[in-house]
């Protein structure tokens, strides 16, 4: 199988925290949910993250996201990222932006308190990783 590794990676560690589920729950949470243009937007998040999943599980066809230099005996092993896979990274930095700005939102909608409180975790775990 070409490049069943690399695929494998980037889905586990896709779904360790799943960006795209997140946003998506982070607009539920904000009733954002019934908004015309929110519904308009899911729907983009949800193509573009399909697309993006295929694109990893076809990359046997055409290596835009792990590139093989099949000529090395543990090309399996030995790869390097394509273009493809940092679009797909800067996706996913688009998503978690998408996500904390909701949350940001909603918390200062609902009180200044749930707001101090977002900030300082969202602070904690930009400084911690």
């Amino acid at each position: 199988m070409i490049g069943y590794r690399p695929a494998v990676v980037l889905l586990l560690h896709s779904h360790d925290g799943d960006p795209n589920v997140a946003v998506l729950c982070a607009m539920r949470a904000a009733s954002l949910d019934e908004v015309a243009w929110v519904r308009c937007v899911r729907r983009v998040i949800v193509a573009i993250s399909a697309f993006a999943v295929f694109a990893v599980l076809t990359n046997n066809v055409h290596h835009f996201i792990f590139a093989f230099d099949f000529a090395d005996p543990d090309w399996g092993g030995n790869y390097r990222y394509a273009f493809g896979y940092y679009v797909l990274v800067a996706w996913y930095i688009v998503l978690f932006v998408i996500f904390f700005a909701t949350l940001f939102l909603s918390a200062r909608r609902i009180s200044q308190h749930a707001f101090s409180l977002l900030a300082l975790s969202l602070a904690l775990v930009l400084f911690t990783v």
